[in-house]
C-alpha cells in the first residue's frame, strides 16, 4: 500500500480557503498568486502563517521571478 497517492494539487484533503495550507498547496502546483500570499503572510503573519523571513524569502523570490508585484513587494520590505 501507498501512503502517498495523490499528485501536488490532487489531495483529497480540503484546507480552509485562504490559509496557509490552502496555498501551499496551490503553490505546490504552481499558482503564482498563492506564492505571492505565502511570502506575505510568512512576512506578517497573515493567512494563520507564523511570521518566517526565510520562508517568506523563498516563496517571494519564487513568485517574483514569475512576474508578482506583491511578492516583489515582500521582498523589498525584506531587504529593508
Amino acid at each position: 500500500m501507498h501512503i502517498f497517492q495523490t499528485k501536488p494539487g490532487q489531495c483529497k484533503v480540503k484546507f480552509k480557503p485562504n490559509t496557509k495550507f490552502d496555498f501551499i498547496d496551490r503553490a505546490a502546483v504552481g499558482d503564482i498568486e498563492a506564492a505571492a500570499f505565502l511570502a506575505e503572510g510568512y512576512l506578517t503573519g497573515k493567512y494563520e502563517c507564523e511570521v518566517n523571513h526565510e520562508k517568506a524569502r523563498k516563496w517571494a523570490t519564487y513568485a517574483s521571478n514569475h512576474g508578482s508585484e506583491l511578492a516583489a513587494k515582500v521582498l523589498e520590505e525584506l531587504n529593508k
